[in-house]
């Protein structure tokens, strides 16, 4: 991994730490997130999966359209 490309993906890595941290805390029912990305084509292949404890929390967050 180019030197460029490994920074990028530690910034993107500390910012979705924090905001896993911080979803954490609003009690929703959010367990952890993780990410794939192909910096080549960044921003736009930039791809954040979320997972919740159950299928109810998420379907009530996309009622409330809290996101």
């Amino acid at each position: 991994m180019k030197k460029t490309i490994k920074k990028l993906d530690n910034n993107v890595v500390k910012a979705l730490t924090l905001a896993c941290e911080t979803a954490k805390d609003w009690e929703i029912g959010f367990q952890w997130l993780t990410h794939t990305a192909r910096y080549e084509q960044f921003p736009g292949s930039l791809m954040v999966t979320c997972v919740f404890e159950h299928d109810e929390d998420v379907r009530r967050l996309t009622i409330e359209e809290n996101d």
